[in-house]
């Protein structure tokens, strides 16, 4: 298995997007190496996607990125 580096969410948003299904199960957040989990909404075009551990969310909406 080979590891995946990720060093920004940039690096999360690419593999979300257009990573292998292996790649994308072993996604992690870039700042504290927590659990990531994501979904995203065919109608209203945004992806949701949050660390389980330090909490950081963001949320994108046609190439637009809100933190929280």
């Amino acid at each position: 298995m080979m590891s995946i580096d990720i060093n920004s969410w940039e690096d999360v948003d690419d593999i979300l997007y257009d990573g292998t299904p292996e790649e994308i199960s072993r996604v992690y957040c870039p700042d504290c190496k927590g659990n990531i989990i994501y979904d995203y909404s065919k109608a209203s075009h945004i992806m949701n996607i949050r660390c389980t551990k330090c909490g950081i969310h963001i949320r994108e909406n046609c190439g637009k990125k809100y933190y929280t």
